[in-house]
Order: C-alpha cells, then structure tokens, then sequence
C-alpha cells in the first residue's frame, strides 16, 4: 500500500510547525482538538518547549462537541484565556477531528476576536500535512494580516527564514549562523522563531532573505512577490560553510556539482547544503532525497521526492551511492552502504533530541571526516 509506514514514524505534523512560528511570535496558539494533539506537540515535536516553555493550548474537544458541532463553549474558553493570558494576539489551529467535521476555524476567530478584544486569526491545519506545511501556513496567515506597506529597505539588513526546532532542534545552529552574518558585515533584522512579532512586521526591510530549511522556502517566495526582496537558499554547513554564506549574502551562488558518491537524506535545503559541503570538504559529489516536501526549482537533477518507505527500500537498493547520510532511523534501509547517522528532529521526534549533531560549523564536517576514515 501507498503511503504505508512500518519503521518510519509520521514526520512531525502540521500544527506543530505552525504553533512554532505562532508562539515564537507572542501569539497564544490554540490547538484545537483532544488533549492528545497537544501532547504531540510537547512530547514529540518540540525539542525547545521544555526549555522555554510557550503560550500553547488546547480545547479539550470532547466527543459531544465533535458530534453536535459545538462551538459556543469553545469559542468561551478561548476568550477566557485571552482575558486571564492578554496575549499579542490568538490562532486557533486545527487538528484531524474539526477538519473531518466541517469546522470553521476562521469564524471561530472572528468570535473569539469580537468578545475578547484581542487579535485572532484560523489557521487551516489538519494534522494530516508536516511541519512545513504548518509553518508556511502560518507565516502565510499572519503576514496577510499585516497592512501591505511598501519596502522600506535598509542596506546591510537580511532576515532569516525557515529557522525551527524541528530542522535543528535548538539554537546552537541559530547562534553559529547569526555570529557567521555579523562577521559578514550584515544585521539580522529577523530570525524566524527567535524573534517577535514587532520584527516580524519589519521584514519588508530587508535587503535579502535568507532561507535554511524548506519551512522558509515559500515564505521567502511570498516576500519576493509582495515587496520583490531577493533570497538565497543556504545553510553554512560545516567548516566551508561561512565562505558560501558570504556569496550567498552577496546574491552569488554556483550550481552544485552533481552526483551520487554519497546520498543524503532529508530536509531538501538542509541536505543540499550538506552535498555542498561534501564537495568543497571532500570533494564528494551528492544527491538529495527527502520524506518531506521537495520544490523542483532548487533542486539539482537526480533529486528524488520519496512518498514512503517503499519508495526508500528502492531508492536505497538501487543507489550507486557508497556512503548514505540521513537520520538513524534510515540504516535499517540503508544495505550495505556505510551510513553516516545525521540527526533530524522532524523525522525521528524526541529520539533524536540527545544526539543532534550541529550543522553549521566544525562538529558536522569532524562528523564525516571521522566517519570516512573508518
């Protein structure tokens, strides 16, 4: 069966990623569903909200109000919480049972906006999409919500897009790449899920977008149309890192050179700045293949989209690749290749918290350089 997983657990859900940016934000988001959903996000999600614990809910969504659509009480506890909490603003975020019954999660918001005072918005998750779904879904929301000014650029600002536990667990990669920009000669002007609303709002300053993960991808895309800011995609990988990132703020980028000495498996953006890295470090040329979603314009030829794991169990007998990168849970599929464990928080969940490797600096270029000499 298509879409089948028996190794593999889900990658994180969409909520997820959305409750990220949401309550990076100041927002409260508020999961709307059973107690359950909420408790994915904590438990699995998540690395960062047991040590910085967010403005995150849920409505308890009882089977009586899934049945007889039940909104009134709902919409009552969320106003509640907005005159207890006074948060900068609500998103009310949907799971798989409001979606399956038909709910309305912007009116819900509406509602919620009119009693309360305070700014709501929906958010149209459904449990059944990523993580990168669910914060494009939010950045979306929110910077409709924002009046459509005009660019105000500042020379030398760029912000930072795509940034989440999910992709790279905590803030040790953040810090790499901001000191990395400051050593550049730019000013970070806003760096998604670090900074607040009062900077998300200024992000029509910058001069480029940089983008590290597939999460940042589209809103990127949706930047370039609304204020014609330029991006770059790029993630400093390893000890090279710093040199391509100083082209990438400059607007310069080489084609990265193809092949399949090694395959690297996982977040597209992530893992083509790690083939990136191969090449300059090791002079291995490699290929993307990813669970998540893949965007055809940045990719190299020979990037694959895989849908499940039988797509991978192919994928991995078929390779010309000696050497497979990818997160521990893909060895049992990797044969006889050696196989390089990368961490990542989106796909193996709290498995993989206590054993992240960071990607921008020396620890993920020790990493290989330790692993190819065995």
């Amino acid at each position: 069966m298509v879409r089948m997983f028996f190794t593999l657990p889900p990658a994180a859900t969409d909520f997820s990623g959305a409750v990220s940016l949401v309550a990076s934000l100041g927002g409260a988001a508020v999961i709307h569903g059973p107690g359950g959903c909420i408790g994915n996000f904590i438990g699995y999600d998540d690395p960062g909200w047991y040590r910085l614990p967010k403005e995150v809910f849920t409505t308890l969504l009882n089977e009586k109000e899934a049945i007889m659509g039940d909104t009134d009480g709902t919409v009552e506890k969320i106003a509640g919480m907005c005159a207890l909490r006074r948060p900068r603003f609500v998103a009310i975020l949907g799971t798989p049972i409001p979606d399956l019954i038909g709910c309305d999660l912007d009116a819900m918001a509406r509602e919620v906006e009119c009693r309360s005072g305070i700014s709501c918005i929906g958010i149209s998750t459904n449990g059944y999409g990523n993580y990168q779904d669910g914060m494009w879904d939010a950045f979306g929301k929110i910077l409709s919500s924002i009046p459509p000014d005009a660019r105000d650029m500042v020379e030398g600002n760029v912000n930072v897009l795509g940034y989440s536990a999910m992709d790279f667990c905590d803030m040790r990669d953040g810090d790499a790449i901001r000191t990395m920009i400051d050593e550049c000669g730019k000013t970070i002007q806003y760096f998604q899920t670090a900074d607040g609303l009062d900077r998300f709002r200024r992000v029509r300053s910058a001069e480029r977008n940089i983008v590290v993960s597939y999460s940042g991808l589209r809103a990127a895309e949706a930047l370039e149309r609304r204020y014609g800011t330029p991006y770059s995609v790029i993630v400093p990988a390893g000890i090279s890192g710093k040199e391509r990132l100083a082209s990438a703020l400059e607007g310069r980028s080489r084609p990265r050179v193809e092949g399949e000495d090694v395959l690297v498996i996982g977040d597209q953006v992530i893992s083509d700045s790690v083939c990136r890295m191969l090449w300059d470090e090791f002079g291995l040329r490699g290929k993307v293949a990813t669970m998540l979603n893949l965007d055809a314009e940045i990719s190299a030829a020979g990037d694959v989209k895989l849908n499940d794991e039988r797509d991978a169990e192919r994928l991995f007998a078929e390779t010309k690749a000696s050497v497979i990168i990818g997160d521990p849970l893909f060895r049992s599929f990797s044969g006889d290749a050696q196989f390089i464990p990368l961490p990542h928080p989106g796909t193996s969940g709290r498995l993989s918290w206590n054993s992240y490797v960071r990607i921008c600096g020396e620890e993920l270029s020790e990493l290989v350089a330790e692993s190819l000499r065995k």
